[in-house]
Parts: structure tokens; C-alpha cells; sequence
């Protein structure tokens, strides 16, 4: 699910049904690279996502893999190799979060809440300059995808990549910086429904009420008109101990896109989610620690 990140939100209904058409009217697939480093260890993982009408699919080894609907605001894990899937709503994600946070934490001194008339720290996005994107990591300009290039006649043929960097405006928030290519550009429908999803993934849960990352992803995405990010970074933490590099390898246009892969193969066994089996582990605990005082 972490490998959805790049693809980095509450709204009220579903964004994909308000739109008259699909959300992704041409399919393409992307390809992608995260490094996760936390507590000096780096974890590295792989994924192909294909894009196309409401759904984002992140296909992993085998057939295994992430369905992400945005016109159900359902995601799902089909995994073929163990024979098995689980579905959940966005909104039964969220609340699972919740109560996860609420289970593991209930030793811990609960943040004050932030007063009902306190403003909400604003996020920042600047553009950075070509000569900051280009130096911002040794090898980058190499190391970024082959784009999808425009075919109508007028338009440009090659991309313009443009760097960003956003940040909360208070002394604890975090910082995002992003690089995207213009030649693939997700229109006002699409952007609504990754800030659903990935508020709902990624959002906060602690009542403090700060914008997290994935506040800053769509403010980056909204601030380049739409663009598709292809590099990603983001850092957490003192002395940035969390730090997730999202590098898109790949863009390939398709002509069609599969079908095959939100449907869930003849014989696999529907399960709980990992996220529903660690809130029931949590909260036994809990109560039981409750009991042992």
C-alpha cells in the first residue's frame, strides 16, 4: 500500500461519481522506485502501476496486487500467490487508522488539541529554480522517466520537468520536495480523488489537525496544474530520521487499459486485512493492560 504514496483526502462523497467521465480518459502505465530510510536502514520496494478509467492498479511479483477504485472509494488486495484478497472502503480504512492510534497510544500523554479558534498552520509551495532542481540530486536529470510525449499537432514534443518544494508553516512540520512532468497532466476529477484516497491512507490521525504529506502532495500537484510527480522526497522528524525517496522510472502510454486486473480471480479466499488484524491485536491488549491495572 506504501507503494501507492506517489501516486500521494476527505471530501464529502464520492470525487470519481461527481465526474461525467472517467478519471483517467487515457491509460498509461508508470513504473516506480521507494526507498524508505528509518532508523538508519534503508527498505526498498518496486512496483508497476497502470492507470486508466476510475481505478489505480499497483501490480507487484506475480500477479499480485493494490486496486485502488475511485469510483467506489474502495481499495483491495488480490494476492495470487497466496490465494487470498480483502476489501476496504476508504472511510473503514480511516476509522481502522483511528482506532489503531487510539489502541497504541493510550499510555501516551494525548497532544493538547488545538483550539477551536487557532488557525491551521498553511502550507507553502515554492517553485524551485532550474539550476536547484537539476543539482538537487547527483544524476538526477538521467535518472528521471522517459515521458509520454504529446502527438496532438501544436503541442510541444519534449516535457518540462519543474521542481517544488512544500512545507507546513509551524516549527514541527514536514517538508516535501517534488519533481514533475508536464506531459502528463490529471485533470480537477483525478486530483479530488487521490486527495480522497490519500487523505484517507496517509492523513493524520492524532486530533492535532496539522496538514500531514499527503496535504502537501496535493498541494504540490495542484500548484503544477496537474502534473504527474516522477521524483518525490519527503522527510520527517529531527535530524530527518524518516525519509521516503518515490522515483518514477517509467511512463508508458496504453492503448487499452487491462481490465483483467480489478477482477478477482475464480477461487481466492476473501480474508481480513492486515490493517483490521493488528486494531483487534491492539485493542485486546489494551483492554487487557486496562484490566491489569
Amino acid at each position: 500500500m506504501k507503494v501507492l504514496l506517489a501516486a500521494a483526502i476527505l471530501l464529502s462523497g464520492s470525487a470519481a461519481a461527481q465526474t461525467s467521465g472517467p478519471l483517467f480518459e487515457k491509460p498509461f502505465l508508470v513504473e516506480r522506485t521507494i526507498e524508505e530510510t528509518a532508523g538508519g536502514d534503508t527498505y526498498t520496494s518496486t512496483s508497476k502501476e497502470y492507470w486508466g478509467g476510475s481505478w489505480l492498479v499497483a501490480v507487484r511479483q506475480g500477479e499480485d496486487r493494490t486496486v485502488i477504485d475511485f469510483a467506489r472509494r474502495e481499495i483491495q488486495e488480490i494476492s495470487v500467490t497466496k490465494g487470498t484478497y480483502w476489501t476496504l472502503s476508504f472511510s473503514r480504512m480511516r476509522e481502522l487508522r483511528e482506532r489503531l492510534h487510539r489502541a497504541e497510544n493510550e499510555d501516551v500523554a494525548r497532544p493538547s488539541a488545538r483550539p477551536a479558534d487557532a488557525p491551521v498552520p498553511r502550507i507553502l509551495v515554492e517553485e524551485l529554480a532550474p539550476q536547484s532542481a537539476r543539482s538537487a540530486r547527483p544524476g538526477s536529470p538521467a535518472r528521471l522517466p522517459q515521458a509520454i510525449r504529446s502527438d496532438r499537432p501544436g503541442e510541444p514534443a519534449g516535457p518540462t520537468r519543474r521542481g517544488f518544494r512544500a512545507r507546513v508553516d509551524s516549527a514541527s512540520g514536514a517538508t516535501l520536495e517534488a519533481w514533475v512532468d508536464d506531459s502528463v497532466v490529471l485533470g480537477a476529477g483525478a486530483l479530488d480523488a487521490l486527495a480522497v484516497f490519500e487523505k484517507e491512507e496517509l492523513g493524520p490521525v492524532d486530533g492535532r489537525g496539522e496538514p500531514g504529506p499527503a496535504d502537501l502532495a496535493d498541494a504540490v500537484r495542484r500548484k503544477a496544474g496537474g502534473a504527474l510527480s516522477v521524483l518525490v522526497k519527503r522527510e520527517t522528524g529531527a535530524s530527518a530520521a524518516f525519509r521516503v525517496e518515490d522515483r518514477v522510472t517509467r511512463i508508458t502510454p496504453l492503448a487499452m487499459f487491462p481490465a483483467r486486473l480489478v477482477t478477482i480471480p475464480e477461487g481466492l479466499r476473501r480474508v481480513a486485512s492486515p490493517l483490521e488484524v493488528m486494531v483487534s491485536y491492539a485493542e485486546e491488549e489494551a483492554a487487557l493492560k486496562r484490566r491489569g491495572r
